[in-house]
Parts: C-alpha cells; structure tokens; sequence
C-alpha cells in the first residue's frame, strides 16, 4: 500500500532544515509540550513524563499570533496550536484528524484558535474522542501546502521530535512509501 508523506521545512538555528513526516507535525503548544517533556521529563518515561510536560506547558504557554496559508488562502489570527496531520492518531491515542487519510494526497489542517487556559484544559480531553472539532475556537481545513509565519518564537515537533521552529512550511508527498499491511 502506497501512503502519503508530509515534509516540514523549517528554521534550526538560522538555518532552512528539513525533515519527513509520517503521521503529524505542529507548531505551538503541542510543540512546546514535546520540548518540556523531551528536555525535563525524559527520564520519568512514558506517561509520567508527558503529563509533567502538559502541565508545565500549560503553566508557562501564551498562545501566539500567526499569519496561516492553506493552499494559497491567506489569514492571520492568534492560535493556541496549529497540527498538520496526515493520519488520524498523534501523541499517543490522541484523534486529532478523524477523517485523515494516509492515501489522499492532502494534510489535515487543525487550527486550535486563542482557547484559555481554563478552556484548554476543559477541551483537552475532547481531542482523545475526536470531539474537539465542533469546539467554536477549532477549525480543520484540508491542504496540500500550509505556510505558518510568526514574529514570535513558534517551535515545531514532527512525530513526536522537537525539531526547530517557524517560519514553517509543509508540503504532502503523495503515494511516496510504501507500506506492508
């Protein structure tokens, strides 16, 4: 079976990188929770050390302003987290893109708008049933191009690594691996 692939083109260290993704990337507090648990709580492992990372993260995270393109549209908003998914499931058993599809040549776009802390923490949950999507503050677009651009600092995680931060561009390569099943 012949699947997609996303890339993630990105700045490390004032210079362009980039790297294959399988199933997501995002930018913003997912990314963040990625760096707290890889740098503070690694050695806790598992579930232990992701919890530490999502309550430090949401301790210290301000949502950041971004300008967002999905395929040539154009909009500029404040944004708690964008993820770009090309399966269903991220960060464990979270259903972060329920009508994904590894085989149709686009990215799931999920757009987490300008949530408050009480308001995220209330949502998180949601994420893990696939019901954060009728959220009025969550939009999920669908592209085969997305350019994310912040004149804040906005890391970004790829499969679970910490790997620099935007400006960010991500691309879908249709039918690139193929899979045994």
């Amino acid at each position: 079976m012949l699947v997609d692939l996303g890339v993630a083109e990105y700045k490390d260290n004032g210079h362009t990188a980039e790297r294959l993704f399988v199933n997501f990337a995002g930018l913003g507090f997912d990314a963040e929770v990625v760096r707290a648990t890889t740098l503070k709580y690694k050695s806790l492992g598992g579930l232990p050390a992701y919890l530490l990372g999502l309550l430090t993260t949401l301790l210290c995270y301000r949502n950041r302003e971004i300008t967002l393109k999905v395929d040539g549209e154009v909009v500029s908003k404040k944004i708690c987290a964008t993820v770009m998914s090309n399966g269903k499931y991220g960060g464990g058993s979270m259903f972060v893109a329920p009508d994904a599809d590894l085989t149709d040549g686009y990215l799931d776009v999920l757009t987490i708008g300008d949530l408050s802390k009480p308001d995220l923490l209330w949502s998180l949950p949601r994420i893990y049933k696939g019901t954060h999507l009728t959220h009025p503050k969550v939009i999920m677009q669908r592209g085969r191009e997305v350019e994310i651009q912040s004149s804040q600092r906005l890391l970004i995680q790829a499969d679970g690594e910490l790997l620099g931060e935007a400006p960010a561009r991500f691309r879908v390569l249709p039918s690139t691996l193929n899979v045994l099943v």
